[in-house]
């Protein structure tokens, strides 16, 4: 023990404590910067192809609708080429957004809607089902007099 001496080290000077105010309120105004341009690029990219989004989402509910239908080929190619016209007038701007509007009540007063939707109830559960023809036949007169009525 060559020095039993107690020796106190020099005082070193502390950090001071900045607290979360400077680094919170920096963070958060980062996050909010960057939420903003994400959402004007988002919302610049949805002024420019919002018709294009519309028509591909519209196709794309056609196509899965009528494959899910019980439907003959050639009656699909018909419903499709009918919607067709107006999806392409809406991607290259001839169609406007009333006309959309207008167009999409009279699909639903037609009496297209609810012969697709009888095709699809038809394919999915009685064409699955195991009644027999006479029970199937019932069911589908019913089916079709519910939509129809």
């Amino acid at each position: 023990m060559a020095s039993d001496k107690f020796e106190i080290e020099p005082e070193e000077e502390f950090r001071k404590e900045r607290g979360c105010a400077g680094g919170c309120l920096k963070g958060c105004f980062l996050v909010l910067l960057l939420m903003v341009v994400l959402v004007a690029v988002f919302g610049f990219l949805a002024s420019k192809n919002w018709r294009n989004w519309t028509a591909g989402a519209a196709n794309l509910i056609i196509d899965e609708s009528l494959d899910a239908a019980n439907l003959p080929e050639q009656e699909k190619q018909e419903i499709r080429d009918e919607f067709k016209r107006p999806l392409d007038a809406l991607r290259e701007g001839r169609l406007s957004l009333q006309q959309l509007d207008e167009l999409a009540e009279a699909f639903v007063a037609s009496p297209l809607l609810p012969s697709i939707a009888v095709a699809m109830v038809e394919s999915h559960y009685f064409d699955r089902s195991g009644l027999n023809p006479e029970e199937k036949q019932a069911g589908r007169v019913a089916l079709q007099r519910f939509a129809w009525g």
